[in-house]
């Protein structure tokens, strides 16, 4: 899996994470600080707001022990996952009825963004690897439409065709690239 460009956030939280697995006491301190911003804004909406600070850190533990970077998810993603997963089985012991709101994208500007980044590229990567199945006038529209925001009607006339033959051709592209990423999956 291709990393980032800017990756040097990533590989220091890769390698602090296996050093933790590793029984570096020191790592997993760096780590529970690192994520501290995580834990306290999940924990927030809760009325035992110290004990699912102390239970969120017991979480953050565990993902640290189960995760396998061989998967090719990020460690923060997967924090982040296995945190929502754990603060919603937490809100419906507390109020069954009530629904928990993840706001975790408000923790940490840099946090939320940075897991996002991470998710967008790895999406975009799949995206672009998908795309060498198309043909060379589907490869064509889909950029001038997708990335560049052209309409079908400009892209029509620069490729001296009909409106309809172009729309034919984005909707195919985007029905083989939406098979061939799901046969990914």
């Amino acid at each position: 899996m291709d990393k980032p460009r800017n990756d040097n956030t990533f590989d220091a939280t890769a390698r602090l994470v296996r050093q933790a697995q590793a029984g570096d006491k020191t790592a997993m301190k760096t780590l529970i600080l690192a994520f501290k911003p995580l834990i306290y804004k999940t924990a927030g909406p809760f009325p035992d707001f110290e004990d699912a600070v102390s239970d969120f850190n017991l979480d953050l533990i565990q993902a640290v022990k189960a995760f396998d970077a061989e998967k090719g998810v990020y460690f923060p993603v997967y924090l982040k996952d296995i945190m929502m997963k754990q603060a919603k089985k937490r809100w419906r012991k507390i109020k069954p009825e009530a629904e928990y709101f993840d706001t975790t994208d408000e923790v940490h500007p840099g946090t939320a963004n940075t897991e996002d980044r991470a998710d967008h590229h790895q999406r975009m990567h799949q995206v672009y690897k998908a795309m060498q199945y198309l043909s060379p006038a589907q490869q064509d529209i889909m950029r001038a439409y997708y990335l560049e925001g052209q309409p079908l009607k400009t892209i029509a006339a620069r490729r001296c065709c009909k409106l309809e033959t172009v729309r034919t051709l984005q909707k195919r592209g985007v029905k083989k690239l939406k098979e061939k990423l799901i046969l990914k999956k």
